[in-house]
């Protein structure tokens, strides 16, 4: 491109990069830059190894490393422009088309790294961007774009709003001629239903199957009703995937969550006002703690302008509301107070004890409920793999990206993990033995922007394989997902198939594949065993069995092994068998942390040896002595009296205290006989 651009400066030519378009690349005359969005870091093991040590060093790793990261690669990406003295060109246009950074905290760090005399202009509208892009590259404002442009999608929904079709007519034609979707009969079918009975206003709980296009049945109602329609969601990934979506189309959709600056937030309230939103995610979270949204809120419900309540993803009222995530259900109690707005629960996996529950804490006295014939999907192919250990496991995993490598041409797979550190651990190795996959590791420890970044990433392509927790994928709707893998088993078949079902979306074959150990199910089993009630001891079981797997062998007294368990966690990281919210706001949520106490240490040791989980045995500790030193001389060698001298015998009268860490392991049995 820059041999052809020397060979004949005067050739209009226009060239579409990626990153590496930002160094190393020099065009000569350049005219106009444009940068789709600010180029934060890639994450890597070595980029979070790396914050870890400024943090280390006293530093912010996200201001004083992380930023300034960034805002170098974004001033190398606006040096294309300056590479020559511009002698014979006139001035040039360097566009950043991410309005994230006119409202972000951050916004100083990139504008300082520009060089000084770079003018910053901010358009109020899109024809006073194309005036003053005019002037500046010295061209004809007559080949510009006169008026504000419309998104071709908004005007298509424009058309169809104003035409004479039936509502249901309308959301199938929004559907199939906005959205761009081709219906299958069969799901249209249920979809509708749930379509019909919000635009009657009846309250609504809809069990739909994962893939069977949940959030087109609140959507398309949203759409045809106007007004608002307040969309709780439990996780930012998904109401960030869903909103971001939509936003694409042009259509009249804003989200509020954590990953979105204070500006940002009040920009999107700013348009809910003016009644440019129809459809607005927010979180729980921000619900019940954003004073700013609640006035809007009862301003809108004041107005009769809210159309209706959907809680996204519901099951979690009833799995998270109690314990983890309070906040789900004090946002629910909340609207409570807004009467006449009716609700709508959408979920995929809600047993009949838990449809009572939701019934009960939702207080439905009369509600429409929607469901399938069968949840079954022909297109996906379960496969269970037993392995002997670790090393066996990876290799399985290894030969199953070696498929999507040869067989799926631009297709992705998530693979799913226990912890934060065995995220970074897989993603790590599976990045040098697969470097054409482009492998991420995603997790709540990375902080809100890298993981929006690593969601976008994984959503557009450039990244084919996530290694998450399970904090990632609720609500993730990615077509062309062809590999599912657990690389340890969950916790119940309703998890299971929550994260199964993000395969095979588009409708074509995709695999679902578990991997365990004996220990994997016995530690399954045990925790089943004990049942919801015991959520203590099983947190505690997490923890243990963490720490041995980088440990094998723990040796200790039990009040201190007792304390290394429950702290382990600052090494670690946090264990995340649950999805994380509003990162950190989510911390403040939480419930505290229950200990199973002391006195019930070995009978939890003892169930995880009976399960296989683990073996244990008792070493001497600390004992009491009452033997006196003739005694002990007549039955002990000069050898082990020295020892036992070591461990505190004295031959005092009233006996002596003996502690046995004083010595090397190997000998305590010797001396114990």
């Amino acid at each position: 491109m820059a041999s052809l651009i020397k060979a004949n400066p005067q050739a209009p030519v226009a060239a579409l990069g990626s990153r590496s378009y930002m160094e190393g690349v020099d065009f000569p005359a350049l005219k106009l830059v444009n940068l789709e969005r600010i180029p934060f870091p890639l994450p890597s093991l070595l980029l979070t190894k790396r914050m870890e040590r400024a943090y280390e060093q006293g530093l912010d790793k996200w201001w004083d490393y992380y930023l300034p990261k960034a805002a170098l690669s974004f001033a190398q990406a606006f040096g294309r422009l300056i590479r020559d003295r511009r002698e014979g060109v006139g001035d040039g246009a360097f566009v950043l088309w991410d309005k994230k950074l006119l409202n972000a905290a951050y916004q100083e760090v990139f504008y300082r790294a520009l060089p000084s005399g770079a003018h910053r202009h901010v358009p109020e509208d899109r024809k006073g961007f194309y005036d003053l892009l005019a002037g500046i590259l010295g061209i004809d404002r007559d080949q510009l774009p006169q008026e504000e442009l419309e998104e071709e999608a908004l005007r298509r929904l424009r058309a169809i709003l104003e035409s004479d079709l039936e509502p249901l007519a309308k959301a199938r034609r929004i559907a199939e001629g906005v959205y761009g979707l081709s219906l299958e009969e069969e799901r249209w079918a249920k979809q509708a239903q749930a379509i019909q009975a919000a635009l009657e206003g009846q309250d609504l709980v809809a069990l739909l199957p994962t893939g069977f296009g949940k959030s087109l049945a609140f959507q398309l109602p949203a759409l045809i009703q106007g007004g608002l329609t307040l969309v709780v969601s439990p996780l930012v990934a998904l109401m960030k995937d869903q909103a971001d979506r939509l936003l694409e189309l042009g259509l009249p959709v804003g989200a509020v969550h954590s990953l979105m600056g204070l500006g940002e937030q009040r920009s999107v309230l700013d348009e809910v006002r003016a009644g440019r939103v129809r459809l607005l995610y927010v979180s729980p979270e921000r619900l019940n703690r954003s004073e700013a949204l609640g006035k809007l809120i009862q301003e809108k419900h004041a107005a009769g302008e809210l159309r209706r309540v959907v809680f996204d993803e519901a099951h979690c009222l009833i799995e998270w509301g109690f314990d983890f995530r309070p906040d789900y259900l004090k946002a629910l109690r909340k609207l409570e107070a807004l009467e006449g707005v009716p609700k709508s629960f959408f979920t995929a996996t809600l047993t009949p004890k838990d449809l009572e529950g939701l019934r009960k804490v939702a207080k439905l006295e009369t509600f429409r409920l929607i469901k399938p014939e069968s949840f079954h999907r022909p297109n996906l192919r379960f496969v269970v793999r037993k392995a002997r250990g670790e090393v066996d496991k990876f290799q399985v995993l290894a030969k199953a990206l070696q498929w999507l490598l040869a067989h799926g041409e631009g297709e992705s797979a998530i693979v799913y993990t226990a912890t934060r550190a065995e995220a970074e651990r897989l993603a790590w190795a599976l990045g040098r033995l697969f470097p054409g996959l482009e492998v991420e590791a995603y997790h709540a420890g990375l902080g809100p922007v890298p993981r929006r970044e690593a969601q976008e990433r994984f959503i557009s392509g450039q990244t084919r394989v996530m290694v998450a927790t399970t904090a990632f994928g609720m609500g993730i709707d990615k077509g062309n997902i062809r590999l599912v893998v657990h690389w340890r088993p969950p916790r119940s078949l309703e998890e299971y198939l929550q994260q199964a079902g993000r395969a095979g979306r588009d409708g074509r074959e995709a695999y679902c594949l578990l991997l365990y150990t004996e220990s994997d199910w016995s530690f399954l089993r045990w925790t089943l065993g004990i049942g919801q009630a015991d959520g203590a001891q099983a947190e505690f079981a997490q923890r243990l069995i963490q720490l041995l797997q980088s440990e094998p062998v723990l040796t200790d007294y039990r009040e201190a092994l007792y304390r290394r368990i429950y702290e382990s966690e600052s090494e670690e990281g946090v264990e995340e068998d649950l999805p994380l919210g509003e990162d950190d706001e989510e911390e403040e949520a939480a419930a505290p942390m229950r200990e199973i106490g002391l006195e019930n240490l070995e009978r939890t040791l003892s169930g995880l040896e009976r399960a296989k989980v683990l073996e244990y045995e008792y070493l001497p500790g600390k004992v009491w002595l009452l033997a006196s030193r003739e005694i002990l001389r007549e039955h002990l060698t000069p050898e082990e009296m020295a020892l036992l001298e070591r461990v505190g015998y004295e031959g005092r009268e009233r006996g002596d205290p003996l502690d046995f860490s004083r010595i090397p392991l190997e000998k305590i049995p010797e001396l114990d006989q």
